[in-house]
C-alpha cells in the first residue's frame, strides 16, 4: 500500500498452465473503503440519532467527507469495552480521507470502533 493511497497492491506467482512454469503477477485492488462501528449512547440514543449526528459531523467537523454510507449493525464484541453485544452504526468510508480520531466521541455516541484500523488490515479481514 502506498502511504495515502486507497489502494492495495498485492504480488505473487501463479503457475502458467501453457508454460509450464510459475509467472509473477501483481494485482492493485482500489477504491479501498475505512470501516467503522458506532456505539449508541446508551441513554436514550439509536442508531437513527447517531446517523443523523454523523451527517453533521462529515457535513462540517471531519474534512467534509462526501462518500460514506452507514446502516445499522448488530454486533457482538468481546474485548477491552464494557459493552459486549447490541446494534452498533456501521460506517463506511472512502479512505482517501483521514481516518477520524480514535478518540471521537458524540451526543449520540459513546466511542468509534475501527477508526486506526489500517487499509491493509481492512482488506485482510
Amino acid at each position: 500500500m502506498q502511504n495515502g493511497s486507497r489502494a492495495v497492491f498485492l504480488f505473487g506467482k501463479v503457475w502458467d498452465e501453457a508454460q509450464k512454469k510459475y509467472s509473477s503477477v501483481g494485482i492493485q485492488v482500489k477504491n479501498m473503503e475505512r470501516i467503522m462501528y458506532a456505539v449508541p449512547r446508551e441513554r436514550g440514543s439509536d442508531c437513527s440519532e447517531v446517523l443523523e449526528e454523523f451527517q453533521e459531523l462529515f457535513r462540517t467537523k471531519y474534512h467534509k467527507v462526501k462518500n460514506w454510507r452507514a446502516r445499522p449493525i448488530e454486533k457482538n464484541y468481546s474485548f477491552e469495552m464494557p459493552f459486549s453485544s447490541g446494534n452498533f452504526l456501521e460506517v463506511r468510508m472512502s479512505a482517501d480521507y483521514p481516518p477520524l480520531p480514535e478518540d471521537i466521541k458524540g451526543k449520540t455516541f459513546e466511542h468509534v470502533m475501527g477508526t486506526n484500523t489500517s487499509i491493509l488490515e481492512s482488506f485482510i479481514i
